[in-house]
């Protein structure tokens, strides 16, 4: 009997050793495994108004325990930032993120680190226009301004420096000396919308009807006066003027008129367009390679203005939000020197005489006793772009 218990548990023994030890290590593996968890519902929502993103998760299976890491990174750029929270939602402020830009964001259980979960997000922040939803505009890489253009900015109140890197806000066009120098050298170009029932705008509006020709109609209305702020073209015309002896140093303003391809009254900004003659003339002022040398010209190849308003109206029109609303005109500052006066036409005049700046086409002479046969209007033609600086846009309702 011994004999069979021996061989019994002789046989039985490496059996049960080997299940106590597979036991053991099946015990161990599932004490030391992580739970497995899973982040789920991870959403990041934008608020427009700050800038701010609040980030919000859960976790499967749940546990209150858990801690959190959240990283935040700029599309396409490696460098990201990582932050602790406590609970499942975080708020991500202009502390660490910068608004118009695409962040993908990050969120992990600080014990396991393969269960994280990504979003992308567009961080927007609106104008503080009342009811404006727009994004604001960005000037620079890290300073923005609070409105989304300048026409916003113009109807709340706010008057900022024209210089693009800068948001002070300031009651001149440019906050500095400084930025007005660099605003010189830079060619920066600014728009100031005027009140109607501002002086300026008032002498301006007399002036235009006080230089409108009745056999034309009716005077049309000025809708908007935009004042065109460039200092680098106001120092060019200064240095031309010192070049001038007196009397013939003084300046005088005339009307252009030209096309507007843009939607200036929706921004109160020149645009960038290659075709668009306002803007164009604006930011860098008249450019000789863009007198057009196909077409006929009264007194050769020059830049062609009219004392009278309505000469000009009967030039190209603006094509705004592409109606046929309004005509658009420039108001230019202009030292014409001693001018060279023509009563008929003559194409093939290279420029002034010498010891002449301008020439000046008159429509009558003998003090205005006898008509030209040929002009039915004065016209000033200047050959140097120097002696010009545009000053005023007008928007004018068209009377057809």
């Amino acid at each position: 009997m011994w004999k069979s218990l021996e061989l019994f548990l002789l046989c039985t023994f490496p059996v049960l050793l080997f299940w106590f030890i597979f036991y053991c290590s099946r015990r161990n593996a599932q004490q030391n495994r992580k739970p497995s968890y899973r982040i789920e519902n991870l959403s990041a929502v934008c608020n427009g108004n700050d800038g701010s993103v609040k980030v919000t998760w859960s976790l499967n299976p749940p546990d209150i325990l858990t801690n959190y890491f959240i990283s935040y990174r700029k599309q396409f750029e490696p460098t990201s930032c990582s932050r602790l929270s406590l609970l499942q939602s975080y708020q991500l402020t202009r502390e660490h993120i910068e608004p118009l830009n695409v962040y993908e964001i990050k969120v992990w259980p600080s014990n396991c680190e393969a269960a994280a979960s990504s979003v992308t997000v567009y961080i927007d922040w609106y104008c503080q226009f009342p009811g404006c939803e727009r994004s604001r505009r960005k000037r620079e890489e890290k300073s923005y301004s609070a409105f989304c253009s300048p026409k916003h900015a113009a109807k709340f109140g706010a008057s900022y420096c024209l210089y693009p890197e800068c948001t002070v806000k300031s009651h001149d066009n440019f906050c500095s000396e400084r930025h007005l120098e660099k605003a010189k050298r830079e060619g920066v170009c600014g728009l100031v919308i005027l009140d109607n029932a501002s002086g300026q705008c008032e002498k301006l509006m007399k002036k235009f009807s006080k230089n409108w020709c009745s056999k034309k109609g009716n005077v049309p209305k000025i809708s908007h006066v935009f004042e065109i702020v460039n200092p680098k073209l106001q120092q060019r015309l200064d240095n031309y003027i010192s070049k001038l002896s007196w009397p013939y140093n003084g300046v005088e303003q005339y009307y252009h008129g030209t096309q507007i391809k843009c939607d200036m009254l929706d921004y109160y900004e020149p645009c960038s367009k290659s075709n668009c003659g306002v803007c164009g003339i604006s930011k860098r002022g008249f450019d000789p390679q863009r007198i057009n040398s196909t077409s006929w010209q009264r007194f050769g190849k020059g830049f062609y203005f009219a004392p009278n308003s309505s000469k000009s109206y009967d030039y190209p029109r603006a094509t705004h939000n592409v109606t046929d609303k309004y005509h658009c005109m420039l108001v230019c500052d202009i030292a014409p020197g001693c001018k060279y006066t023509l009563y008929k036409d003559d194409p093939s005049i290279q420029g002034p005489p010498k010891g002449y700046h301008s020439i000046y086409g008159s429509s009558r002479w003998l003090w205005g006793l006898w008509k030209s046969p040929d002009m039915n209007y004065d016209e000033l033609v200047v050959f140097d772009s120097e002696a010009i600086r545009p000053h005023y846009i007008l928007f004018l309702e068209n009377n057809s």
